[in-house]
């Protein structure tokens, strides 16, 4: 609403990412255009321009077309990606987009060079941020969080996303003891959710 919509304008004017971290987590952010100014703020990734000029455009156009170990992948992902966000595109439009999707994943895995993997999945988290703030600001982001937020992600393997994950059922007993008590009571009988697999695509995902 509009009186949120000032909250977070006033947030942005001052640079009080607290205050705006709150105001997102409890009242959204409003609209498209807040969230394109806001969320590179949020993931520290605002000076992150991959359109300048000299080496930085350069690395980013080499990276965005090298092949790498997760390339099949990335590939199949994004060939079926972005349906859900383009009721009335036509082929063609889907098409510049998906290649825009797929420049940004493979310029942020940087040939795995770094120790940074593709996970199925990702390319959601990296859809919704390209749909709201456009190639140069998404790749900033996602290029941000695979090494950060989502680092238990980007390993060679789920194991480190799978231990964290291990953290849900007590944070439910703490935040909803009734839910909990009924899960654990399932789990009785369903010994599959002595794990809460349930949550995996959600948490990896970020509810994208």
């Amino acid at each position: 609403d509009a009186e949120t919509a000032a909250l977070v304008e006033l947030c942005l004017r001052e640079e009080d990412v607290v205050e705006l971290r709150d105001v997102a987590t409890t009242k959204g952010l409003v609209s498209k255009s807040l969230r394109k100014r806001a969320w590179p703020y949020l993931v520290d990734a605002r000076a992150t321009n991959v359109y300048g000029t000299g080496d930085e455009a350069s690395a980013y156009e080499r990276h965005a077309s090298a092949r790498h170990k997760d390339s099949s992948v990335v590939d199949a992902d994004i060939d079926r990606s972005l349906w859900k966000f383009s009721e009335g595109w036509t082929d063609e439009e889907r098409a510049i987009e998906r290649a825009r999707l797929k420049n940004i994943i493979n310029a942020c895995l940087e040939g795995n060079e770094q120790g940074i993997y593709y996970y199925q999945g990702l390319h959601d988290v990296a859809s919704v941020l390209l749909l709201v703030c456009g190639e140069g600001a998404a790749h900033g982001m996602l290029h941000r969080l695979m090494r950060c937020h989502l680092r238990d992600c980007t390993r060679a393997t789920m194991d480190p996303a799978i231990r964290t994950l291990r953290l849900l059922y007590p944070i439910l007993r703490r935040a909803d003891k009734e839910l909990y008590d009924c899960i654990h009571g399932l789990s009785i009988i369903e010994p599959a959710l002595e794990m809460p697999y349930l949550a995996l695509t959600c948490y990896i995902t970020w509810f994208a």
